[in-house]
C-alpha cells in the first residue's frame, strides 16, 4: 500500500504555482502606463510642423 501515500504530496505543491504569478503582473502594468505617455507627444510634434 505504498502507492497511495506518494500521490497526495504532489497535489499541494502544484497549487502554489498559480498563486505567485498573480502578484507579478500587477507591477508591470504600472510601468507601461508611463511609457505610452512620452511617445504620444512625439507623434503630435511632427504633424504640427
Amino acid at each position: 500500500m505504498p502507492w497511495p501515500p506518494p500521490q497526495p504530496p504532489p497535489s499541494p505543491p502544484r497549487r502554489r504555482w498559480p498563486r505567485p504569478p498573480l502578484p507579478p503582473p500587477s507591477q508591470p502594468l504600472s510601468h507601461p502606463s508611463s511609457i505610452p505617455t512620452p511617445p504620444a507627444t512625439t507623434e503630435l510634434a511632427p504633424p504640427r510642423q
